[in-house]
């Protein structure tokens, strides 16, 4: 399943990425989908079976792609 996990900051998304692949999870940095509204414009793409096992402590909210749609899963509890 692919995951699109947003980011308050460029750096939040930097440091995601090395702490996720650390954790052996494969993500790609890339821009926020345009139908998504983020404080950056950066976003990471993720391949996971679920999120329990993405690390989610730089992340502004998590996203599923589903039949070419994003559905919101997730967001941090000081999320705008």
């Amino acid at each position: 399943m692919e995951w699109i996990i947003t980011f308050f900051s460029h750096y939040g998304a930097v440091r995601f990425s090395k702490d996720a692949q650390a954790a052996g999870i494969h993500c790609t940095l890339a821009p926020v989908p345009r139908s998504l509204s983020a404080s950056c414009g950066t976003c990471a793409r993720v391949i996971a079976d679920s999120i329990a096992s993405i690390p989610l402590t730089e992340a502004d909210a998590v996203y599923r792609l589903e039949n070419h749609r994003y559905q919101q899963v997730w967001q941090t509890a000081n999320g705008s």
